[in-house]
């Protein structure tokens, strides 16, 4: 199983430098040896702070026929609970 905390990360949109070691150090601990294939990941979420509701996050996902990850800086995350809908009124 490969490590991808040492291979390519593709970034999508801008991002702070400084948060590239962060991922990095998240997907040696949650998804290094888990993963057969980049692309056999769906999604992982990496939070930047301390408060969920508020910091920022990082997505990381895999593409089909690519070795590499994909990533994705967010400057405000945010958890959605499983009751909240913005149709409901």
């Amino acid at each position: 199983m490969a490590k991808y905390s040492e291979g390519e990360l593709i970034w999508h949109g801008d991002y702070p430098p400084e948060v590239v070691e962060r991922v990095r150090a998240e997907i040696a601990s949650d998804l290094d040896g888990k993963l057969d294939e980049a692309s056999d990941l769906c999604f992982h979420t990496v939070f930047l702070g301390d408060d969920y509701n508020t910091c920022p996050v990082v997505l990381i996902w895999g593409a089909e026929g690519d070795t590499a990850l994909h990533c994705e800086y967010h400057a405000t995350g945010g958890l959605v609970t499983i009751n909240s809908d913005d149709d409901e009124e």
